[in-house]
C-alpha cells in the first residue's frame, strides 16, 4: 500500500470568509494527514495521529446562531468521528493531492453532510444529534453502510426521545418550532428498523470487525440511543476503540479490547457498527 504523509492546512481563507463557517485552527493550523490507497486507510492512519489531542465537550454550541464549526485543537467523541471521516473522504477525492482548494472544499462539503440533515445548516434542529440518525444520514449519502445486522445484530426497538423529553438540559431548545422539529426527527428515527449487537455478544464478533469501522455504543439511559462513539483498530483478532475519551480527557486508543471496555461500564449495552463505503 502506497502512503505518503504530508502536512496540509485543513482550511483555506476562502472557507473562513463564508458566513456559515467558523474556522477554529488546530495546532499551527495544521493537521497531519495520511494519504492511503483508499478512504478507509486514510481514516485509520490519520485518526491515530490524533492520539493525545485534548478532549473538549460542547464546542458546537458556543455561538448564538448555528454555523459550521471546524476545530482540530480538541474533540468530543462525535466531532472526532466527523472530522476524521471528512478528512479521509476529502483526501481521497480525485484531484485533491497537491490541490489544497479541492481538498478543503471537499472537506467542508463532507463535514456539512455528516453533521446536518440534508447537508444544509438551517439552525440547531438541523444538526444531527443522535448517532443512529447520523449513521442513517451517512448511509443516504453513500458514505457509510450500517453492517450491524450482517454481523448478527438484533432489533433495537428502544424509543429514542431523550432530547425532547429532557429539553431543559439543552439551552438551544428554546422555542416551540425547534422542539417540534426535533420531535419530527425522533419520530422518523423511531419509525426505522434499527439493530444493535448486545455487549454479551461483542467478543464473539470482534474478529469480524475491520480497521476503521465506526462504533456507536448503545445506551441504557432511557430515550438515548448511544452514549459514545469511535473507530475500530484491530490488534490481532481483537478490536480496540480509538476515540475522544471524556474519562482520559484526550484522544486515546483503548488498551483493553472493545468487549472488555463495554463490560466495564454499566450504562453501555452494546454496539452499532458502520462501515466506510470508500
Amino acid at each position: 500500500m502506497f502512503m505518503k504523509k504530508i502536512f496540509v492546512c485543513l482550511f483555506i481563507f476562502l472557507a473562513a470568509l463564508r458566513a456559515d463557517c467558523q474556522v477554529m485552527d488546530g495546532q499551527n493550523g495544521i493537521l497531519d494527514v495520511v494519504y492511503g490507497s483508499n478512504a478507509r486507510n486514510s481514516l485509520v492512519f490519520t485518526a491515530q495521529l490524533q492520539v493525545n489531542t485534548p478532549y473538549e465537550g460542547n464546542t458546537l454550541n458556543q455561538y448564538k446562531h448555528e454555523r459550521l464549526i471546524v476545530n482540530v485543537r480538541s474533540y468530543d467523541c462525535a466531532t472526532f468521528v466527523e472530522t476524521m471521516v471528512a478528512v479521509a473522504m476529502a483526501a481521497n477525492t480525485p484531484g485533491s493531492r497537491g490541490d489544497r482548494y479541492v481538498l478543503n472544499e471537499r472537506f467542508r462539503e463532507t463535514l456539512t453532510k455528516l453533521r446536518y440533515h440534508g447537508g444544509t445548516v438551517r439552525g440547531y434542529a438541523s444538526r444531527i444529534h443522535y448517532f443512529a440518525d447520523w449513521l442513517k444520514e451517512a448511509e443516504k449519502n453513500k458514505i457509510f453502510a450500517d453492517v450491524t445486522s450482517d454481523l448478527g445484530g438484533v432489533v433495537f426497538d428502544k424509543p429514542i426521545n431523550y432530547m425532547t423529553q429532557n429539553s431543559e438540559k439543552y439551552p438551544k431548545i428554546n422555542t416551540q418550532p425547534v422542539l417540534d422539529s426535533l420531535k419530527r426527527y425522533e419520530a422518523a428515527l423511531n419509525a426505522a428498523r434499527r439493530y444493535y449487537i448486545p455487549k454479551k455478544d461483542v467478543a464473539k464478533i470482534e474478529r469480524k470487525l475491520q480497521d476503521g469501522d465506526l462504533i456507536g455504543i448503545t445506551s441504557g439511559v432511557p430515550g438515548l440511543d448511544c452514549n459514545h462513539q469511535g473507530f475500530v483498530v484491530m490488534r490481532g483478532k481483537r478490536a480496540h476503540l480509538l476515540h475522544a475519551s471524556s474519562e482520559k480527557k484526550k484522544v486515546v486508543l483503548s488498551s483493553e479490547p472493545l468487549a472488555d471496555y463495554l463490560n466495564r461500564i454499566d450504562k453501555h449495552t452494546g454496539i452499532i457498527v458502520g462501515r466506510l463505503l470508500n
